[in-house]
C-alpha cells in the first residue's frame, strides 16, 4: 500500500492519525498517574519520604512523557494534513453515486453514544489522577511530594474538564439525534483561518437540505473533530442529525472509510 495515492492513502493516514491521538491522550493522562502510583507504592513499602533523587527521577520521567506527548501530537497532525490532501484528490463514496442508501442510521446514532462513553473513560482516568494528586499533596509532608501532587492534580483537573465537556457534547448529540433523526443535505465548510495552522479550531458550515432549507452551523470546542479537512469539497453530500445546540454532521470520509461525525451547533 503506497502512501500519497488514492483511497488506500486516505484510509491509512486516517487510521494512523487515530492511533497517534489515542497515544497522545493516554500518555498525557496515564503517564503522571502511573508515576504517582509508583512513588506512592514505594513510599508505603519503604516508609521513607521522597528524597531529592526521587524528585529528579520524577521530573525526568515527566519531561520524557511531555516529549512523547508532543511527538504523538505532531504525528497526529501530520497524518491529519495528509488525510486532508488525500480527500481533496479522492472521490468520496456519496459523491460517486452510492449516496447514503446503505447507511445504517441507527448504527450511526449508537456510535455517538459510544463516543460519549470513550470520553467518559478518559474523564474517569483524569478524576483518578486529580484525586491521587490531592492525596499526595495532603499526605506527603515534604515540599517535593507536595509539588508532584499539585502538578498531578492540575493535570487531572484539566483533563477532567476537557473529557467531561467532550462526553457531555457527544451525549447531547446522541439524545438530539434520537429525537430528531437524520436528514440528507449538502454542506460547504468555511473555516475563517489558515487550515494548515489552525486545524483544531471550530469551523463554519453552510448546510442546504433537499427541500431548499438552508442553515448555518458552527463547530464546537472540546472535540478533536472539526470537519476542517472537508473544506476543499464545497457542496459535499452529508447526513445532518439532531437539532438546536446539539447537532451532528456525518461526512463520508472516503471510498472505504466509515462516516465521520462532527458535532455542531446552530
Amino acid at each position: 500500500m503506497k502512501l500519497g495515492t488514492g483511497e488506500a492513502s486516505a484510509e491509512l493516514h486516517w487510521r494512523r492519525r487515530a492511533r497517534w491521538l489515542f497515544a497522545c491522550l493516554f500518555l498525557s493522562v496515564g503517564g503522571p498517574s502511573l508515576l504517582l502510583a509508583g512513588l506512592n507504592i514505594r513510599a508505603e513499602i519503604t516508609g521513607d519520604k521522597l528524597s531529592r533523587d526521587d524528585a529528579i527521577i520524577a521530573i525526568t520521567v515527566l519531561i520524557a512523557v511531555a516529549g512523547l506527548v508532543v511527538f504523538a501530537g505532531q504525528r497526529a497532525a501530520f497524518h491529519g494534513r495528509a488525510v486532508t490532501e488525500s480527500l481533496a484528490k479522492t472521490p468520496l463514496a456519496a459523491e460517486a453515486g452510492s449516496g447514503f442508501d446503505a447507511v445504517d442510521e441507527d448504527g450511526e446514532t449508537r456510535r455517538l453514544g459510544v463516543l460519549s462513553v470513550r470520553a467518559s473513560v478518559f474523564l474517569a482516568i483524569s478524576i483518578v489522577l486529580a484525586v491521587a494528586g490531592f492525596v499526595f499533596l495532603v499526605a506527603v509532608g515534604d515540599e517535593i511530594g507536595q509539588s508532584l501532587g499539585a502538578l498531578a492534580m492540575v493535570f487531572g483537573v484539566g483533563g477532567a474538564v476537557a473529557a467531561g465537556m467532550a462526553s457531555s457534547t457527544w451525549l447531547a448529540c446522541h439524545r438530539s439525534v434520537l429525537a430528531a433523526g437524520w436528514r440528507e443535505a449538502t454542506v460547504t465548510v468555511k473555516p475563517d483561518y489558515d487550515l494548515a495552522h489552525r486545524e483544531r479550531e471550530p469551523a463554519n458550515f453552510d448546510v442546504r437540505f433537499a427541500d431548499g432549507e438552508t442553515i448555518g452551523l458552527r463547530g464546537t470546542h472540546f472535540s478533536f473533530r472539526t470537519g476542517t479537512r472537508f473544506a476543499a469539497r464545497p457542496g459535499a453530500r452529508v447526513l445532518v442529525g439532531g437539532e438546536g445546540q446539539a447537532m451532528v454532521i456525518l461526512f463520508p470520509a472516503g471510498p472505504s472509510d466509515p462516516l465521520y461525525a462532527v458535532p455542531v451547533r446552530r
